[in-house]
């Protein structure tokens, strides 16, 4: 997923004010309604606020699958790896991990269809195109289009 800063207004890049509550609630949601992971990390979930400490890792989608293996501080304020902070977390570290390909799988699919939908649109504008008259190929095209036509018929 893009990076929430893109969105942000000037004042709320440069000036490192937190972006309003409405703002992020409606990322939030937006998040929970693609069925995304929040991995945790230190302070905020999200990377508007991440990117202003240097401190605190951004992890990407792909790395979710290394997670495990890579130092984390959990809500609660914990470091250690999932697996050091709870030793009897094997089965549901597989759980997370049967997630994690579900999100992806869904990602896929969505992808799938918006390209579909483009595709379509694509070719729904073409289609209108080819049933107009042709061009006289005598006469060449204006770089003016419709204007200079406009031009000639008021001569």
């Amino acid at each position: 997923m893009g990076d929430f800063n893109a969105y942000l207004s000037y004042s709320e890049k440069q000036g490192g004010n937190r972006p309003s509550a409405e703002a992020m609630n409606a990322f939030r949601e937006c998040v929970s309604t693609a069925h995304l992971l929040e991995v945790p990390c230190n302070g905020f979930h999200h990377t508007w606020m991440e990117l202003q400490s240097l401190q605190q890792k951004l992890v990407r989608e792909e790395e979710v699958l290394t997670l495990e293996k890579n130092k984390v501080t959990d809500s609660a304020g914990k470091e250690g790896t999932q697996q050091e902070q709870d030793p009897k977390s094997a089965g549901s570290s597989a759980a997370s991990l049967s997630r994690v390909h579900e999100v992806y799988a869904e990602k896929t699919l969505a992808e799938t269809e918006v390209e579909k939908v483009l595709q379509m649109l694509v070719r729904n504008q073409h289609k209108g195109v080819e049933e107009k008259e042709q061009p006289d190929r005598e006469t060449p095209p204006s770089r003016w289009g419709d204007l200079a036509e406009d031009d000639e018929q008021e001569e």
